[in-house]
């Protein structure tokens, strides 16, 4: 029996046993890399937070601007940067963070501001920049409400169930072109011929892509974490993109080898085991046959 063993483990179920382990293998990278990765998402995913109504018609219209979410409660700051798809920066709780420490830093500063009870002239700035339109602080305190009302750009809105509402009243959005006349937001369209840059309240990445009015807008030199891409009289829809993070592409056509390659050895070994059982079956039937002939002829 042990030599039946032996000889029926062949060379080919040795390299299909390799092949099956490197698809496996590749399987749990390509697992690890959506995990840790996103497929290139630049944003982690996270759970849902209840916005009010109009607070989450902002978010899902075309400025696509995204709610500052600080609780205060308890004497521990945490936060969170909501937008409407239910993607998050940063939370104090669960460690999730933005993929730039620049990134981080940009909120950790506004945040840090806002916990402190300072006025601050540039706090509406550095929410425009985040593409933030509205604060919603939870557990505040009097200082805190009082000095965030009283920041330039800032205007103090409604409260109810022990969450206060701040907007930015320059109404930002994650889509910014900047002139030498100022700051504007861009919902869907730019109607008007301008010369400046088109910022992105995005993580920089080499993978983003814009385009006005179809005509591809070329990257340029940023004032900060802000993708920037240069705009030369364009005018027309604005439409924003990712390009692919080309990596799961390949994972994915290296399983498909894999699975290919364990498909072709093990071919062999399946079709020599069949052969192999049908000889033993027609040795069992012979066998079984001269047996009982034999037995006839004892009888007989």
């Amino acid at each position: 029996m042990p030599a039946t063993a032996a000889q029926s483990f062949g060379s080919g179920q040795a390299v299909s046993a390799t092949v099956a382990g490197i698809g496996i293998v590749l399987t749990l990278a390509a697992l690890g890399w959506y995990v840790v990765g996103g497929l290139g998402e630049p944003l982690h995913h996270g759970q849902s937070t209840a916005l009010p109504p109009y607070i989450a018609d902002t978010e899902s219209s075309g400025l696509q601007s995204r709610t500052l979410i600080v609780s205060l409660a308890g004497g521990k700051v945490t936060w969170l940067l909501h937008q409407a798809d239910h993607a998050v920066w940063g939370d104090g709780e669960t460690g999730l963070s933005p993929v730039e420490p620049q990134v981080r830093a940009a909120v950790e500063t506004v945040v840090a501001q806002i916990a402190a009870a300072r006025q601050d002239e540039e706090v509406a700035s550095e929410l425009s920049a985040l593409g933030v339109t509205y604060v919603q602080v939870r557990g505040i305190t009097p200082e805190v409400s009082s000095a965030l009302a009283a920041s330039p750009g800032i205007s103090r809105g409604g409260e109810g169930n022990g969450v206060t509402v701040f907007t930015v009243t320059s109404r930002p959005s994650r889509v910014l072109v900047v002139t030498a006349d100022g700051t504007q937001s861009v919902a869907r369209s730019i109607d008007t011929a301008t010369t400046g840059r088109l910022l992105l309240s995005e993580p920089s990445d080499p993978r983003w892509q814009v385009t006005v009015g179809g005509v591809a807008l070329e990257p340029t030199d940023s004032p900060d974490w802000r993708p920037a891409f240069a705009l030369t009289g364009q005018t027309g829809d604005v439409a924003v993109r990712l390009a692919p993070e080309p990596w799961p592409g390949w994972i994915a056509l290296l399983q498909l080898l894999a699975v290919l390659l364990l498909a072709l050895f093990a071919a062999p070994a399946v079709s020599r085991e069949s052969d192999d059982y049908l000889r033993t079956g027609r040795r069992s039937t012979e066998a079984d046959e001269g047996v009982g002939r034999h037995s006839r002829e004892g009888t007989s």
